[in-house]
């Protein structure tokens, strides 16, 4: 009862970790894309990445789903797995997926997924490592579990 109550501490790392207003702790779509190969309209892929992020592994799982159904648009897709894991501070878990598409970003129905969705620029391929974790797997970790 003697307590005294002082100012919370903040940790910015957090705060820094928020995009466009959607809070990395609460439930959202982050996405990026990347050309692959040649730059040859007919052969060309697009590498997809997404984190889903929330509480529910069955509202993941649909919109994973979802995502599938409308990259799947000009034919066979599959999704590889990345990494999981456990959002710091939050009910919240992520599963991350890269998938490769011919399909153009205008096919995805943003509106139709339920969740707010977040373009990150910094979500790429890359051989530096993050961490103890290589690549775009460290990066994805550092967002949400640190």
């Amino acid at each position: 009862m003697g307590e005294k109550l002082g100012p919370k501490k903040i940790d910015f790392k957090i705060l820094r970790m928020n995009f466009k207003g959607v809070s990395r702790r609460e439930p959202h779509l982050r996405w990026n894309f990347e050309r692959t190969g040649e730059h040859c309209f007919e052969d060309e892929l697009v590498k997809y990445h997404f984190a889903i992020v929330h509480e529910d592994a069955t509202k993941r799982a649909e919109v994973l789903k979802k995502l599938i159904e409308m990259l799947n648009y000009t034919g066979g897709v599959e999704p590889e797995l990345r990494t999981s894991g456990k959002v710091k501070y939050s009910d919240c878990s992520y599963d991350f997926y890269s998938i490769n598409s011919r399909s153009a970003t205008e096919v995805i129905q943003w509106h139709k997924l339920g969740v707010p969705k977040v373009q990150d620029s910094n979500l790429f391929e890359r051989r530096v490592s993050r961490g103890n974790v290589p690549g775009i797997e460290g990066y994805v970790a550092e967002v949400y579990e640190r």
